[in-house]
């Protein structure tokens, strides 16, 4: 039997699963993610212009393909292997993700966007109906966590505004999972985890990859005008918005996601996690290493008891609006979750989709199927470590409380939140969360949720790159 790719059969083969179909995709015969671009497009797919077209794909090097450049978070767990790997790669520049050099970054980034002078990027039609600056077609490949994809997507999309690009002209991302949650990469098929395989199977896989639509949100987060800003409402030191007031004059800090956001008892595992690795970075040098740490701290929380979200005075310290309305948080609740994909604490659907509400939650009727391009968010309510665990084994769900495009959460006491695996400790605050846009999204071959209202796919079964935990 003649060997390589063009000796063998499609289905054949560990990587079989990443390659692409022959046939034109159709919401039935596409295994994860949204069907052919045509006319009954499912709410949630993303139609730009660096989709490829199935019909003319091959599974030869001369098929159809963008060009594929890879931004890497020095700081996740296997990015120092991946990086070596990818240099290897003579079709594709590796760029490095730090807070000293975010510049440089973004003038980079605008040149492999249309040009070091911008001469090959002239003011033309498009060949969608839209005149404008012309796009090169790119696709990044972000290798991280889920706060590395976040803070990717921004990057680009601010390089797309530097450099006069329409937002519908944006570069798609993908997602290579190198950190310890890797939420995103699971629920848009490209796995749990980075587990060694060949990098030039995977960029190719993106390079022809189809497109989802993914929401980004922005978080307004303002201190109360009657506390001091004594706990902290930092997150890292490479924030561009630091430093602004709202109307009132209050501080306000603005961070980019497109993950989830929560306080309460999930937040503060996350967060001693995240306060360990800081003392002891050795202690957390690989996934395996911080998912002990993270069943450790989950342990230890479900012996405290909860409480994480009561107020010294023994009151309830959180209130949550969802378009302007108030929504009751019970005291029996220990997290406030808010969700637009959902995936969290490592692979767990605390929103149950597709599973029928009970009694003393919102009812089903009176939300939509999520999605993670529709514009909304999806808010729930969980106990403790005991709802987690009987979320992960698919026994039950969170208590669901609304579903909504704009969601504030205020705090009159300090409490832990996370957003997008990032943690800190929120003083007295008020947290804002607005839609911020959306990006395209490239879908892996592996399974999918929520692509789709409703959707979850099984995808290549365990064929594909990247191996699913």
């Amino acid at each position: 039997r003649p060997s390589g790719r063009r000796g063998r059969r499609r289905g054949e083969g560990m990587f079989s699963a990443c390659l692409p179909r022959r046939e034109p995709l159709t919401a039935d015969n596409f295994p994860s993610g949204p069907s052919a671009p045509d006319s009954s497009r499912p709410a949630g797919a993303f139609d730009a212009p660096h989709a490829c077209d199935a019909s003319s794909s091959s599974l030869d090097d001369d098929g159809p393909h963008d060009r594929v450049c890879v931004i890497v978070n020095v700081r996740a767990p296997g990015a120092k292997t991946a990086v070596k790997r990818l240099k290897r790669l003579h079709s594709v520049e590796v760029l490095v993700m730090d807070s000293k050099s975010q510049e440089r970054l973004l003038r980079r980034l605008e040149e492999l966007l249309v040009g070091s002078n911008g001469n090959d990027a002239r003011d033309e039609d498009d060949g969608h109906g839209r005149g404008g600056r012309a796009a090169r077609r790119i696709r990044f490949l972000a290798g991280g966590g889920d706060g590395t994809i976040a803070a990717a997507a921004s990057l680009i999309a601010l390089a797309c505004e530097r450099a006069g690009l329409a937002p519908e002209l944006r570069a798609p991302v993908a997602p290579l999972p190198l950190g310890t949650g890797n939420e995103l990469s699971r629920v848009c098929g490209w796995g749990a985890l980075y587990a060694g395989a060949p990098l030039d199977r995977i960029v190719r896989d993106v390079s022809r990859a189809y497109l989802a639509k993914l929401d980004m949100w922005t978080a307004t987060i303002a201190p109360n005008e009657t506390e001091p800003c004594k706990y902290g409402v930092s997150f890292d030191d490479d924030d561009d918005d630091d430093g602004q007031r709202d109307e009132s004059g209050r501080r306000i800090q603005k961070k980019k996601f497109c993950c989830f956001f929560s306080v309460g008892f999930d937040a503060h595992i996350s967060h001693r996690f995240t306060r360990r690795r800081e003392r002891d970075p050795k202690s957390c040098a690989t996934a395996w290493q911080n998912k002990a740490w993270y069943a450790y701290y989950g342990a230890a929380e479900f012996v405290a008891g909860g409480g994480r979200l009561l107020g010294s005075d023994g009151k309830p310290s959180v209130e949550l609006l969802v378009d302007g309305r108030r929504i009751h948080v019970g005291r029996d609740l220990n997290s406030v979750q808010v969700f637009n994909i959902h995936s969290s604490a490592d692979g767990v659907d605390f929103w149950g989709t597709n599973k029928a509400s009970v009694n003393g939650e919102l009812a089903d009727d009176a939300f939509a199927p999520p999605c993670v391009g529709d514009g909304m968010l999806e808010v729930v309510g969980t106990r403790g470590v005991s709802d987690l665990v009987a979320a992960r084994g698919g026994f039950s769900h969170s208590r669901r409380l609304a579903q909504g495009r704009r969601v504030e959460v205020r705090t009159s006491a300090p409490v832990a939140a996370q957003m997008d695996g990032e943690t800190w400790v929120l003083s007295p605050s008020s947290v804002v969360i607005t839609h911020a846009g959306s990006i395209p999204l490239c879908v892996g071959p592996g399974a999918t949720r929520n692509l789709r209202p409703g959707l979850e796919t099984a995808g290549g079964k365990g064929g594909g790159c990247l191996m699913g935990l």
